[in-house]
């Protein structure tokens, strides 16, 4: 009689379990399917068809100038403001490192702002300021909320910061300990040493064989002087385009576009960099001991 219950109980438990199995797998693949459309293969995916996505990007010059390219994106109340500048390395000169110096300068003080000043202003209105250098271009951007409590002053702000920096020369001295500290831990990174003797080879003799973040010598040599010479030159409203992104109308997209560009330097668009000249083909070697140059010999090719 034990042995009979025993056997029911077990029974009743394995039918309990299955019934428990199949709800949870029915629910689960019902999940799935609500969650990845029915779609149980990747095989299945069809990288050449998709949705077009249609942006409907305005455009207009400033009374100054300037080129804007402005989407209006209302999914969130924030908007980015992106000035792509002119004034990368290839614009050095025989100073590399001049132009990553300016465009890192900006925020180290105004007329009116110091650097702690700045710093507490765009983090009062939980703004980010930034600024990135490359070889053809720098750029500087923001990104804010969209509220004219925030928008109005924070654009002035960084209208100031762009256009009228003091490039100060306390400031100056220690910056440019920074960069030839940064500089120095790049050049004992391989994969960076690689690409900058890389470069160094591919493009003698023109402005990209230069690294975009200078190199010592030139940054130790970059004088105030020279920060404002360049930043006269180069920052000014023909030489950079506006992007703006966000939650704006087409009125305060505007607005914002002329505040920045009326406080830049005027002057014109810099002149197109020579292209690259065709080189003759050569074998190099980089040796796996760091900071030893490349060595390269040329051939011609048989026909």
């Amino acid at each position: 009689m034990n042995n009979l219950k025993a056997r029911l109980r077990h029974g009743v438990m394995g039918v309990l379990n299955i019934t428990l199995f199949t709800l949870m797998t029915s629910t689960a693949a019902t999940a799935t399917d609500e969650l990845f459309g029915g779609l149980t293969s990747p095989h299945e995916i069809d990288l050449l068809s998709h949705p077009e996505i249609k942006q409907d990007i305005q455009t207009w010059r400033t009374d100054a100038g300037t080129q804007v390219l402005f989407v209006h994106s209302p999914g969130l109340p924030m908007f980015d403001l992106v000035l792509k500048i002119d004034a990368g390395s290839v614009r050095d000169g025989d100073t590399p490192g001049l132009s990553a110096l300016t465009v890192s300068m900006l925020n180290e003080g105004t007329n009116d702002y110091n650097t702690d000043e700045i710093a507490e202003l765009f983090e009062q209105h939980g703004a980010k300021f930034a600024t990135r250098y490359e070889a053809d271009y720098v750029s500087v951007s923001l990104r804010s909320l969209s509220a004219a409590e925030h928008r109005i002053p924070l654009v002035e702000l960084f209208a100031e910061v762009v256009g009228k920096p003091t490039l100060g020369a306390t400031q100056l001295q220690r910056l440019k300990g920074e960069m030839l500290n940064q500089l120095n831990d790049d050049n004992n990174w391989m994969p960076f040493f690689l690409k900058s003797e890389s470069y160094a080879q591919l493009f003698r003799g023109h402005p990209y064989a230069q690294p975009s973040g200078g190199t010592p010598e030139g940054i130790a040599a970059v004088t105030r002087e020279a920060l404002h010479r360049f930043h006269s030159q180069t920052y000014t409203s023909q030489n950079m385009v506006i992007s703006l992104i966000g939650d704006l109308t087409v009125e305060e997209a505007k607005a914002i576009a002329e505040t920045v560009s009326q406080a830049l330097p005027e002057g014109p668009a810099q002149p197109p960099i020579a292209s690259t000249s065709e080189a003759e083909p050569e074998v190099c070697i980089l040796s796996a001991r760091m900071h030893k140059p490349m060595s390269c010999w040329h051939f011609r090719a048989s026909r």
